[in-house]
């Protein structure tokens, strides 16, 4: 996995790719489109169901949310968010997402997921974000712990699943 990084405007920039050897582009992109159902590979989210719009067309709203422990194991919290489809396009298999309301403090996040076919074989993901800074975040915190970490176990989960070695099963 491959991570790169920029700061422009006060923004907090990402890029994060992970090339899959096994799955094809055709068997990872319809986990990105089906938008409603991603609780089924992101590892803290229990719920996500479209609240706004049809499924999977843009300006459809989904609301993720789930349940987080404090650092020391401790306190546990309720995490929720409503994400809106921006824009999507199946042929070129990409689509893009903002964060329209939620309880964590997240504000100005945009993010596009691009799921590229390899020559040979396999697939490339490519996770791009842009977010206002977080209070009581510090940029490295926030790249580490919210979006590599959760990025790495989305796209291991969606792998696992395209190989038919998923444990989560649909909902």
């Amino acid at each position: 996995m491959e991570h790169q990084e920029e700061q422009q405007q006060g923004k907090w920039t990402g890029k994060f790719t992970a090339k899959l050897t096994g799955p094809k582009a055709d068997q990872i992109w319809p986990f990105f489109q089906d938008f409603c159902n991603f609780h089924r590979w992101h590892p803290t989210v229990d719920v996500c169901q479209c609240v706004e719009g049809e499924q999977g067309q843009p300006g459809c709203v989904r609301y993720c949310a789930g349940t987080l422990s404090s650092s020391d194991g401790g306190e546990k919290t309720i995490s929720w968010v409503k994400e809106k489809l921006v824009a999507i396009d199946p042929i070129g298999r990409t689509l893009t997402y903002e964060i329209i309301d939620s309880n964590s403090g997240l504000g100005g996040y945009v993010a596009t997921v691009a799921v590229l076919p390899e020559p040979n074989d396999g697939c490339t993901i490519e996770w791009s974000f842009e977010a206002d800074p977080v209070e009581g975040w510090t940029r490295e915190a926030f790249v580490s712990f919210i979006v590599e970490s959760t990025f790495q176990k989305v796209v291991k989960r969606m792998e696992e699943d395209a190989l038919g070695l998923g444990q989560k099963q649909s909902q």
